[in-house]
């Protein structure tokens, strides 16, 4: 009797230790899968964080040239040429921009540089000043700039494969 309760004891122990196993292995999976989702939503946020920031970078980028092309119109000499009024806007073409029959303008890199920043984009932004014969009486000059972010790249036919390009357009009546 003694015998069979000795047996009896130890099969209760090894049941028990197999339980403990199972339920070590099934929490094991549940924090391996509760990591792995953390790091997901991690990296997901930083992807979010940089594409911000690089939307921003261009942001900022066009606004350096509208603001440099703004200055360069309104100078008693010009510094940049102001084409003259057709339909479409010289703006609204593609060619306007790339190729043989660009006439967008590169802002100069000392325009766009500083000594505290450490911020160079992979193209310089550009700009095109027009008239515009919209108002009677006045002379109107449209001023359209796009800047790139740091990680912009273009095919060999001038049509964006990676990165942003951010389009910024004012009005000068002068």
């Amino acid at each position: 009797m003694m015998k069979a309760r000795r047996q009896q004891a130890n099969t209760s122990r090894a049941r028990e230790r197999g339980v403990t196993l199972i339920i070590a292995l099934i929490m094991l999976i549940i924090i391996g899968l509760t990591s792995a989702s953390v790091m997901r939503a991690t990296l997901n946020s930083d992807q979010l964080a940089n594409n911000t920031r690089t939307q921003t970078l261009a942001h900022q980028a066009a606004d350096v040239a509208l603001r440099y092309c703004e200055r360069q119109v309104t100078m008693v000499t010009p510094g940049i040429p102001i084409r003259a009024a057709q339909t479409p806007p010289a703006w609204e073409s593609f060619a306007s921009w790339y190729g043989g029959a660009k006439v967008a303008n590169e802002v100069t890199a000392a325009a766009i540089g500083s000594a505290i920043s450490s911020f160079t984009p992979s193209k310089l932004p550009e700009c095109i000043a027009e008239r515009s014969d919209e108002v009677a009486g006045a002379i109107t000059i449209i001023v359209t700039a796009r800047g790139f972010s740091p990680d912009y790249a273009e095919s060999g036919t001038g049509r964006t494969t990676a990165g942003s390009v951010v389009w910024l357009q004012s009005k000068l009546r002068l």
